[in-house]
């Protein structure tokens, strides 16, 4: 029997901010053959000054919900989001982001 590997990416949330960006949460669901699903949630800024739109915060968990506990209370803070897009304008070509341990 092969070993196979799925993996989905689901936008879970997004926020508008000043200047037209927007904040959003996008979950990746992976599923192996020898595993329970596993998630991963990044909290991004699109329409940042980049092209690529940095990534603020990473989480993992065993559920959505877990996951979601983590970044919802970034996605909702202001200061969170605004030090991020000051540091995408300010940062060249270095990825730095916080990192939710379980």
């Amino acid at each position: 029997m092969g070993i196979w590997r799925v993996s989905t990416v689901e936008r879970i949330a997004e926020r508008d901010l000043p200047g037209g960006a927007i904040a959003a949460i996008d979950i990746v669901t992976t599923r192996a053959a020898w595993r329970r699903r596993r998630y991963q949630g990044v909290l991004i800024v699109e329409g940042s000054a980049r092209d690529r739109a940095p990534i603020v915060a990473t989480a993992r968990g065993t559920s959505i919900g877990a996951v979601m506990g983590k970044l919802a209370p970034l996605l909702r803070n202001d200061s969170v989001l605004d030090w991020a897009v000051r540091r995408d304008s300010e940062i060249s070509g270095r990825r730095r982001e916080l990192v939710l341990e379980n």
